[in-house]
């Protein structure tokens, strides 16, 4: 009798193992092919660019910069921009290209030229994009009211030519929320990019 229940207590966990037995063999195959995956590298250490890797990658792209004139106007530079990894670097690159101002200095400028520089770019998830503006001085002394207006204006300009899936900006000043840039207009919210 002790037999026939130790014959019956072991089919039951026979069976229960080959239902368990394809779930286990899956784990580890997958664990495997994870483990793989983690091993190769994100980027190769050195980044060369040649015609070969760069094959359906965008490693390069045209830019379009939108400066004002002195009679209320805007002009259009053409630069081009390379070896970024990330949208988020490209419009940061973006971003570097445009405050080193227009190259055609007769017909535009940029208010400011020269007192800013891009700390950071950042993309907040949500269609916003956070600009982080370094500068030595703050406010920013740029020649009043108009210059402040013209300076976020173009930013806003060259961002919705680049890159029409940002909807808004929001300025930082070295790092930190600011009440302004230049002491006239709030940048403590953020600005449509279509406005």
């Amino acid at each position: 009798m002790q037999n026939d229940l130790n014959h019956e207590t072991h089919e039951p966990i026979t069976g229960k193992i080959l239902i368990a037995l394809p779930f286990v063999i899956a784990a580890i195959v997958a664990g495997y092919f994870w483990a793989e995956i983690q091993r190769r590298p994100a980027r190769p250490a050195e980044v060369t660019w040649s015609v070969e890797r760069s094959d359906g990658v965008r490693v390069e792209r045209e830019l379009a910069l939108l400066y004002p004139t002195l009679d209320g106007e805007w002009v259009t530079e053409k630069r081009t921009i390379r070896g970024f990894e990330s949208e988020r670097q490209e419009i940061q690159f973006c971003l570097e290209a445009f405050v080193a101002g227009p190259s055609r200095t007769e017909e535009a400028y940029l208010p400011g030229r020269g007192r800013i520089n891009i700390n950071g770019a950042y993309l907040d998830g949500r269609g916003g994009l956070i600009i982080d503006l370094k500068t030595d001085a703050y406010p920013l002394n740029i020649g009043g009211v108009n210059a402040e207006h013209r300076l976020i204006q173009s930013f806003l300009h060259t961002i919705r030519s680049n890159y029409p899936a940002i909807s808004n900006v929001l300025f930082l000043i070295n790092g930190q929320n600011a009440e302004t840039l230049a002491g006239h207009i709030d940048i403590r919210r953020p600005f449509s990019v279509d406005s």
